[in-house]
């Protein structure tokens, strides 16, 4: 098992900094934030998205400190009752999976509040169902592929569209069962939802 950590925790240097503390601490993987909560002191996707070689030289840090992308961090409130914060967050979310893309990540761990994805909302549809795993089709049949502000959706749909023309898989799960996360990141069975292949 490898060692990593959260690099926001060195949010205020830069990420060569941060990086060369986190080796000499003989840690080989990071979680760095991209957005949401965790901010983009390390990993602003309007930059990284938009600038090739800024593009290049994040991941030329890494190579040169001999250290792998364990996550991007990106979580916040997409359906915040501030449609303007709400927007913010499912903005972020958009460009954390565009992130992923580009580092060639073929899964997404959207940790939320809810333990799995349903067939309807179960506080609304007492025979709503949960969904162990469902294809990108049906879900995207769920959620539909427009957002607004304030929707509740497990996924972001604009997002789930670009997941599911990459070829990427969703996983999700509650935040809070850190056994159950840890699960996930080991590639044993797990409590959530997988949406594709």
């Amino acid at each position: 098992m490898k060692l990593g950590v959260l690099t926001n925790l060195l949010g205020s240097v830069s990420l060569e900094e941060a990086l060369k503390y986190f080796k000499s601490l003989g840690l080989e993987m990071v979680e760095i934030g991209c957005g949401g909560y965790p901010g983009k002191d390390h990993a602003d996707p309007d930059i990284l998205l938009n600038d090739e070689k800024a593009l290049e030289d994040f991941k030329a840090l890494l190579k040169k400190y001999d250290v792998e992308i364990s996550a991007l961090s990106c979580h916040g409130n997409p359906v915040h009752p501030n449609k303007e914060i709400a927007k913010s967050f499912d903005e972020d979310m958009r460009k954390a999976v565009l992130l992923a893309e580009k580092h060639g990540a073929k899964t997404v761990v959207n940790l939320s509040n809810i333990e799995k994805v349903y067939t309807d909302d179960p506080r609304k549809n007492p025979d709503a169902k949960p969904i162990d795993k469902i294809s990108w089709a049906d879900f995207r049949k769920m959620v539909g592929d427009d957002w607004t502000p304030g929707k509740n959706c497990p996924f972001d749909p604009i997002a789930s569209k670009k997941a599911d023309e990459c070829g990427m898989k969703v996983i999700c799960a509650g935040g809070k069962n850190i056994p159950n996360i840890r699960n996930i990141l080991d590639d044993k069975e797990f409590i959530g939802t997988q949406i594709g292949e």
